[in-house]
């Protein structure tokens, strides 16, 4: 809005009148829009990117549209689907509290998958137009390795009561992800591992047959090693 003061006078063959006392005129404020879209957005450069996660900043609208950005949205896509305009988009944290900071990391991302990002922003008139997409893609996750051959024999005594020790299985993970371990073994090839540390033990009801089953290891973001184990029994 603009503030106005003048005063009037007339004019004629014989001079001029004096000044009217001042008036004061104020201008209606120019209608609210909503704001510009945020420019830059891409990959913050002080902050990597992850396995599941890509910090991105942006710069503010050149046009908040007569009234101070409340608030900033950030959505994704992933780009091995569709990312067209309606489709394929998910909005990051959208029950999040107000906020005008211009960075967000965003989080339970797929490794080694490419993802679009896009901004908007909002202001008392409402939230504009989403901005040009920026790129980045997440870091790639590194299967756990297990320890030793990919094939364990073991010969095992006949005797040997349920719960026994029969062998102990170790693994590597290059990403220093805790390691979950399981077997294939069923209620047919008894036998059973502790998830945490990897040691094989003899279950119920053995057949004495030979049992072949395999061993797994899972990482935290599901990735896997395996070994196959064959047991063979003596007297």
């Amino acid at each position: 809005e603009e503030t106005l003061y003048f005063r009037v006078r007339a004019r004629n063959d014989h001079g001029a009148s004096k000044w009217t006392t001042t008036e004061t005129f104020v201008s209606p404020p120019a209608p609210l829009v909503v704001p510009g879209v945020p420019l830059n957005v891409k990959l913050s450069e002080s902050v990597a990117a992850e396995r599941s996660s890509l910090a991105v900043v942006w710069d503010e609208p050149p046009d908040e549209g007569g009234s101070a950005v409340v608030d900033y949205d950030v959505r994704y896509c992933d780009t091995t689907g569709s990312c067209d305009e309606e489709t394929g988009w998910v909005e990051w944290n959208p029950d999040a509290a107000d906020s005008t900071d211009r960075t967000a990391t965003i989080d339970n991302l797929t490794p080694d998958t490419e993802y679009q990002i896009q901004v908007r922003a909002a202001n008392s008139a409402g939230e504009g137009a989403w901005s040009n997409a920026g790129a980045g893609r997440t870091e790639a996750n590194q299967a756990p390795i297990i320890d030793g051959a990919w094939i364990v024999s073991l010969l095992i005594s006949r005797s040997l009561p349920t719960g026994s020790d029969i062998h102990l299985f170790t693994a590597s993970d290059p990403d220093g992800d805790t390691i979950t371990w399981t077997t294939s073994a069923s209620a047919d090839n008894p036998f059973t591992i502790n998830t945490a540390t990897g040691q094989l033990q003899t279950g119920e009801n053995l057949s004495y047959a030979t049992q072949v089953f395999f061993v797994t290891a899972t990482d935290d973001y599901g990735a896997t090693d395996n070994a196959m184990v064959v047991i063979n029994f003596k007297d």
